[in-house]
């Protein structure tokens, strides 16, 4: 009997410690997450005897007064002749330089980006981003829908939230068909025009700006989608789908083009062979991508260029996702500090395997990998294609393998000055020409009266050197200034909630109850 009796004193024991177990599970999963804390000044403020960065023209203009005041730019002029106006605050910003605020044109933004993006990209100076991901219902668990990115733009210009601006809103990715859980209505599959009117109909009463297209969209489903969403006045942008050729997207209207890959695919001889292939992307292994680089056509890869300019659509080449085949075998990569700001989650769940597979490439001839060849190959497209009139833009693909949110901007910018441009060009492609493509460059890019008040001050003139965008003393969105003490207490709220279990248990069951993100994972 007490041995009996002992058995059950364990299994209540047992059976209270699961119940506590489940209920701090529960409370955890439940109990709001924190979100940044919000240091910022607000009211009116004048910037005295700064250097203005002239992105449109690339030129600096030293010993400069800008006043902002609810929000936008109210005044700019000389220091000397600028008679402040009573109850503003005075920053003395002799030394500095001011520039408009910077986009990143490709993210992917979550439920969770509160906690683990938006206060890294007001650190590192983005204070627009246009998101390139949706849902396809009414909410998800786990992805940002076009609801959540105007709420969080709101609260940000009111001061009562850390976010950036997100300007424009995207669908999710259409992709065929193979993207679209069970259960959710036909119209997401594709299967006719009547389908893709639907779909286009769904969108536009969610609010969105464009229908992003993916890989693996068929040409005769390509143009169900530009047709429809023509007729619906929204816009398409996203990926080339692998079947369809650039001609025949930039017929259809295809606004702006996602990713490096583009003109090594549209330059390659066997390009035609390639889209005609029963699954193309199922050939898309080591041995096709050397022929990549062996088996160029420059002259139609210069006439690829021209059409594009004259079309007047837009590449964003994500250099940075490109580049991330090339880092994945390199040490560094894996000591880089900028790892302590990723959920482990993700690190472990998401990063690892797809590092570890573009470490696994086979190396060319020169005992070089193939990644790195074409990383140099898509660099040279980038400076070529900007030559050729090509409008270019930012933009890093967050939270993509070893992309680090506001961070790797830097980065994209200085590897297009590395391809040819000039830095006055790469920060034009992350200001001014970005606020063109959102339709908003008369309140948006530059630094002028009645400008909304999105500024980033810098330390060192990016003119001379387009690191010097890292060197970052402030941050302005609408106005609200985030301080080196603000911007330190961003930092480390993300790192914080990064290594945070609570957190990273929380963004686990978003993604695990997301039909989406199940379906993903499950490819």
């Amino acid at each position: 009997m007490i041995k009996v009796h002992g058995i059950t004193v364990f299994l209540q024991a047992l059976g209270a410690g699961l119940l506590v177990g489940a209920a701090a599970l529960v409370v955890a999963l439940l109990w709001p997450i924190a979100d940044p804390p919000w240091l910022a000044h607000s009211g009116p403020v004048a910037l005295v005897d700064v250097t203005i960065i002239d992105v449109e023209h690339g030129e600096s203009l030293a010993g400069q007064t800008v006043v902002l005041r609810d929000g936008h730019i109210e005044r700019v002029g000389p220091a000397s002749a600028e008679a402040l106006p009573a109850g503003v605050r005075i920053l003395d910003a002799r030394g500095q330089f001011l520039i408009p605020g910077l986009w990143d044109m490709h993210t992917h933004s979550i439920k969770r980006s509160p906690q683990f993006h938006h206060a890294l990209y007001i650190a590192n100076g983005v204070t627009s981003v246009r998101d390139m991901s949706g849902c396809l219902s009414e909410d998800d668990s786990y992805w940002a829908c076009p609801h959540d990115r105007r709420r969080w733009t709101n609260e940000a210009v009111q001061g009562q939230r850390v976010s950036p601006r997100y300007p424009l809103q995207s669908s999710y990715q259409t992709n065929g068909g193979n993207e679209v859980p069970e259960g959710l209505p036909a119209f997401f599959r594709l299967e006719s025009l009547e389908h893709a009117e639907e779909l286009a109909a769904f969108y536009r009463g969610q609010g969105v700006d464009f229908i992003k297209t993916y890989s693996e969209l068929a040409p005769q489903q390509f143009a169900w989608i530009a047709r429809s969403a023509r007729e619906q006045g929204l816009g398409i942008a996203g990926h080339r789908p692998v079947k369809v050729s650039l001609e025949t997207a930039l017929a259809m209207g295809q606004r702006s083009f996602e990713h490096g890959r583009l003109f090594l695919f549209e330059c390659f001889g066997g390009a035609q062979a390639f889209r005609s292939a029963p699954d193309p992307l199922a050939a898309y292994n080591a041995t096709l991508r050397l022929r990549l680089l062996t088996e160029r056509d420059e002259a139609a890869c210069a006439q690829h260029m021209r059409n594009m300019a004259e079309a007047g659509a837009w590449w964003v080449p994500t250099l940075t996702t490109l580049r991330m085949a090339v880092t994945a075998a390199q040490p560094a990569a894996h000591q880089d500090p900028r790892l302590a700001d990723i959920p482990w989650l993700r690190r472990k769940l998401l990063w690892g395997p797809d590092a570890r597979r573009a470490a696994a490439e086979p190396l060319a001839n020169d005992g070089r990998s193939i990644h790195a060849h074409l990383f140099d190959l898509a660099s040279r497209d980038v400076g070529e294609a900007h030559a050729a009139g090509v409008r270019i833009l930012t933009g890093t693909d967050t939270s993509d393998t070893l992309v680090f949110p506001g961070s790797s901007l830097h980065g994209e910018l200085q590897m297009f000055v590395d391809a040819g441009l000039t830095p006055a060009q790469a920060l034009r492609a992350a200001t001014i020409a970005a606020a063109e493509f959102a339709g908003a460059q008369t309140t948006h890019g530059t630094i002028a009266p009645g400008k909304v008040a999105d500024l980033v001050l810098l330390e060192a003139n990016p003119l001379a050197d387009i690191a010097n965008t890292r060197r970052i003393a402030g941050v302005f969105i609408a106005g609200h200034h985030h301080d080196a003490r603000s911007l330190q207490a961003l930092r480390q709220f993300a790192r914080a909630q990064a290594s945070s279990v609570r957190a990273n248990l929380r963004l686990l069951w978003d993604m695990l109850a997301s039909p989406l993100m199940r379906r993903q994972l499950a490819d």
